[in-house]
């Protein structure tokens, strides 16, 4: 069985069909490429998708040779590879890692003898993104504006640092900040610790220590007495069912 074609492959196949295509057409007509691709010498700014043919996802600019303008898509950045190639980046942005971002599209201009020129118009911004970290009583407390952004009209991510996972964080982040879109509970760890919290292998742990050792995992204290005593009665009631099988 052949090998699937590799992006570089598939493009440039269908780029000769397409210069083909052009010789066959009056002499002096302008030629625009529309693509989706990762073409060498780009950056990926890390939220956009692979587009992986075959184990290879990104092509050289060359197979584009023979044509007036070539507008590529796929990268979220806008972004100049050659004169003629160019990204004009997603209109809005996809991720909080987009945050730096400024949006735009190209207005290019093809002269009658194939020249280019290119002018960035900048797109309005209908939410600027910021990302948040910190305790939740600390966030609560804090100023509606980091910098130039105000805080309360922006799209959030926020980073909980508190020591034990805060009850409906969302909820009580909205209050204050409407337009809060992620949460993370990711609690410093303290000098000598592990993100994992040192977690011991599992398999000699009875199901009792198991839950525990959930609980404290999940929300960072281990059950209270009460909780206890479900999370017991919880099994006592699974294994009189595991006997009735």
């Amino acid at each position: 069985m052949p090998a699937p074609a590799s992006h570089q492959q598939v493009l440039t196949s269908a780029m000769s069909r397409a210069r083909k295509d052009l010789a066959g057409r009056p002499q002096g007509i302008r030629s625009v490429v529309l693509a989706h691709a990762f073409v060498v010498g780009a950056i990926a700014g890390g939220s956009e998708r692979s587009i992986a043919v075959g184990g290879v996802e990104s092509v050289s600019a060359d197979i584009f040779d023979g044509f007036d303008y070539v507008a590529l898509g796929h990268l979220h950045g806008a972004q100049i590879v050659t004169d003629r190639v160019r990204y004009c980046g997603s209109p809005l942005p996809y991720a909080f890692s987009e945050a730096g971002q400024r949006k735009g599209v190209w207005l290019v201009d093809l002269d009658g003898a194939g020249a280019v020129s290119a002018q960035r118009v900048d797109l309005p911004v209908v939410r600027e993104l910021a990302t948040l970290r910190g305790a939740l009583p600390d966030l609560l407390a804090s100023e509606n504006h980091c910098g130039e952004i105000d805080l309360t009209d922006a799209y959030l991510s926020v980073e909980l640092t508190d020591p034990v996972r805060p009850l409906e964080p969302m909820r009580r982040l909205r209050e204050r900040f409407p337009f809060t879109l992620v949460t993370q509970w990711m609690p410093e760890v303290g000098a000598g610790s592990s993100p994992a919290r040192r977690r011991a292998a599992v398999g000699h742990l009875d199901d009792g220590r198991l839950l525990i050792d959930f609980v404290r995992d999940a929300r960072g204290t281990d059950p209270a007495p009460g909780e206890r005593a479900l999370l017991d009665r919880a099994l006592v009631a699974d294994r009189l069912v595991e006997r009735v099988r």
